[in-house]
């Protein structure tokens, strides 16, 4: 893996993240050029687009990830954190300016905000109706346990 001091330029073949060897150095990610040539990490070219107007997220990606955390928080947690990675996917396959794969993730983590909300759905039904049927039956043993204490009851008086 190449390294580098703070003070010198990229090295390509780094990887995304920026972490620290053991002698100190760090590992800066590849950084790339945007319209105005100025070399601009991936992450930080995210942040800047949507702060400054500059090639800007599509807006049904902002919706996409509001209703992957929503469907997160309520729904289904596992669906919901696929949503939330094919979403982010989507926005820095937008930031490199891959728009085909960035749409392609946009309609993943759609789908799996959809297949979420339907198994949170499911999940709601099937517990109402497991708890009518509970109701059900405690309030049948009520009234047989009521049937069968007047009937002792009668008994006991001699009717």
């Amino acid at each position: 893996m190449d390294t580098m001091h703070a003070d010198q330029e990229p090295i390509e073949g780094a990887d995304d993240v920026p972490t620290m060897n053991s002698d100190k150095e760090f590992i800066i990610p590849p950084t790339f050029h945007d319209d105005e040539t100025h070399d601009v990490p991936p992450v930080a070219y995210l942040e800047m687009s949507s702060r400054f107007g500059d090639k800007q997220a599509p807006s049904d990606n902002t919706s996409t990830l509001v209703g992957a955390v929503l469907v997160t928080m309520f729904c289904c947690t596992p669906f919901g954190i696929i949503a939330i990675i094919k979403t982010m996917t989507g926005r820095i396959n937008h930031a490199y300016g891959d728009e085909h794969a960035a749409n392609d993730a946009n309609r993943s983590a759609k789908r799996w905000i959809i297949a979420g909300v339907l198994f949170g759905v499911l999940v709601v039904v099937l517990y109402c109706v497991g708890l009518g049927v509970y109701i059900q039956q405690m309030l049948d043993m009520v009234q047989q346990q009521q049937q069968s204490t007047n009937i002792d009851v009668n008994d006991a008086v001699g009717l």
